[in-house]
């Protein structure tokens, strides 16, 4: 129906069994999405398909699936035990954070996933991200966490998304102060457009 489906996942690891597992996961979401309706649908589905996998090798994903309904004018989200989602409300410039809807994959195989509704305005945000990012340290032990996140945002507000995220990026690389980072970093932004905006 021409709705954009965004999906993070983050399967819980190192090395090379995690990176067979990531391509299981990615296989199976790719197999699964285009035969369901809701974003738990999908969750639900994936869990019981890549139960065993994560079994076996005693480990669990974590992963958000959204549905961006573009007539509606915002968004459907289902979360498997993922960290909370960033939303920037524009018109009253505060952040909320959105927590996730169910449990990661591969604890439970016949868990009912829920599904989330969230109504977007224009200039709105969304951010989803892997925990590499809030849970970086610098050189003292503390980790960046939801309030630097947030500290971020608010100080890179009204920036465009790409500048956005290169700014999220060198915020981690100032926090760490020079050291490695310990886990990956993924990120994910779009932001609420009005229709006249054109771009």
């Amino acid at each position: 129906d021409g709705d954009l489906i965004l999906i993070l996942a983050d399967v819980a690891g190192k090395g090379m069994p995690a990176a067979i597992l990531t391509s299981i996961v990615h296989g199976t979401f790719r197999g699964h999405e285009p035969f369901c309706k809701k974003p738990s649908d999908v969750l639900s589905k994936i869990s019981r398909h890549i139960y065993q996998d994560l079994e076996r090798a005693d480990t669990f994903v974590t992963a958000i699936v959204m549905r961006c309904l573009q007539k509606q004018g915002g968004f459907e989200y289902a979360s498997a035990g993922h960290v909370d989602a960033l939303l920037w409300h524009n018109e009253d410039q505060e952040i909320e954070f959105l927590p996730a809807t169910g449990i990661p994959l591969g604890i439970d195989p016949e868990y009912s996933y829920q599904t989330n509704s969230v109504d977007l305005h224009p200039g709105d945000l969304v951010l989803v991200y892997s925990d590499g990012l809030t849970e970086a340290e610098d050189p003292d032990g503390k980790v960046l966490g939801l309030q630097g996140l947030s500290d971020i945002i608010y100080a890179t507000h009204p920036a465009h998304a790409e500048d956005q995220i290169e700014t999220i990026r060198l915020g981690l690389e100032v926090h760490r102060q020079g050291l490695p980072a310990r886990d990956d970093v993924a990120l994910l932004l779009f932001r609420c457009i009005h229709a006249m905006d054109g771009k």
